[in-house]
């Protein structure tokens, strides 16, 4: 009798899908479907994952005890059990969407010429050398890749440097290199960097309300006035006129339009069929000021999920992402960033270039990214029962 007990009590402690189940995870607060969302486990050794598509469905066909949900722009959340609909709740405030019609306040456009002009001055300081950790993490389905990186930038007038003291890789696959694709996005293309008065003309901009702030910041929201893939909101200083922190999300026809030019796609489209099927990303930043008064992206957050097909595979293409490690299409990396004391030896600074997505690479560029693929780094195989 007590053996049967035990084993009852164990079954119920396990929550296993004997056959597939569909749930659709959402936000908590605004119940609105969360696309790109992570699931996964680990059971009887094996690691499990599965990925929510567009309309935030996914589908479970795996054994769990504890079930984890990732998201950039979410708090993770653990789950016992499989319900139809589970939520995540938001590290962020929604501000909901922008209503093209409304009056945007005559003051905001000055305040942002402003800053535009100073913003050089107050975010900019040519051979600062900073600490930085920066995370790279995959998790796909059935698939898991974790990259762990420190040591110092340099940021020079247009570019950054980087010399890497510690890189640690996790992984299933042991075949899989270093990447910092995400490094390179979050530090070239910073809100505050891509701020200028083009992006002043194109958005429109309006006061989010419900903001609780220090005395003196606002939260304003915008939106592309065209492209209603391109939105998001961003605290402003309005006295030191400073933004001290921002959130973005641009779609495919956002991305598409902000960072590929027409020409290399119709290129790529003539030469093998190319085309861009779904490309998103989210992004969010956090500026500190340092003991001079200058500020510097302190922490950031980026999420890149893109899919394309091609009707003829590209040789030359296919053997250059073998070099690299092959493509990341669905990745989620956290930086953070302080002063440092020290600098390392000239030596061991690289160039890290400017992020490309459609581009004719010169032998030497294309050395260059191999090498940056090839960081040293620890490895180990993710072979245990306890998921990072």
């Amino acid at each position: 009798m007590k053996a049967r007990l035990l084993f009852v009590c164990l079954m119920v402690c396990c929550c296993h899908v004997s056959s597939a189940q569909t749930c659709v995870v959402v936000d908590e607060e605004s119940g609105a479907p969360i696309s790109h969302a992570s699931l996964y486990t680990r059971h009887a050794g094996v690691f499990h994952s599965v990925t929510t598509d567009e309309h935030g469905r996914a589908t479970v066909s795996f054994h769990f005890t504890t079930l984890t949900l990732s998201h950039l722009n979410y708090e993770r959340t653990k789950v016992s059990r499989l319900t139809d609909t589970l939520t995540m709740k938001p590290k962020y405030r929604s501000t909901g969407e922008v209503v093209v019609r409304y009056r945007e306040p005559s003051w905001i456009r000055p305040l942002l010429r402003r800053f535009v002009k100073q913003k050089e001055a107050m975010y900019r300081r040519v051979g600062r050398v900073m600490l930085y950790r920066y995370t790279s993490q995959r998790i796909g389905n059935n698939d898991y890749y974790h990259y762990l990186s420190d040591g110092w930038l340099r940021q020079g007038e247009k570019n950054y440097d980087l010399s890497q003291s510690d890189g640690r890789i996790t992984a299933i696959d042991s075949t899989l290199l270093t990447d910092i694709s995400n490094l390179r996005r979050l530090l070239y293309e910073d809100f505050v960097s891509e701020m200028d008065a083009d992006f002043i003309k194109k958005h429109q901009f309006y006061v989010n309300g419900e903001y609780k702030g220090a005395k003196d910041e606002v939260e304003l929201a915008f939106r592309d006035k065209k492209r209603r893939g391109d939105r998001g909101a961003f605290v402003i200083d309005t006295v030191r006129c400073v933004i001290l922190s921002a959130r973005r999300t641009l779609a495919t026809d956002a991305n598409k339009h902000l960072r590929t030019k027409p020409f290399m796609l119709s290129v790529q489209r003539m030469l093998s069929g190319y085309k861009i099927l779904q490309w998103e990303a989210i992004s969010h930043f956090s500026y500190t000021a340092d003991s001079q008064g200058v500020y510097f992206p302190s922490e950031g957050g980026y999420k890149f999920f893109f899919q394309s097909e091609e009707k003829t595979p590209d040789e030359d293409g296919e053997a250059f992402l073998k070099e690299i490690g092959g493509s990341f299409t669905n990745m989620e990396s956290r930086l953070s960033i302080q002063p440092a004391s020290s600098s390392p030896a000239d030596s061991t600074w690289m160039w890290l270039p400017r992020p490309w997505y459609l581009k004719f690479l010169s032998d030497g560029e294309r050395t260059h990214e191999v090498r940056l693929a090839h960081l040293p780094a620890t490895f180990t195989l993710l072979v245990t029962d306890t998921v990072p």
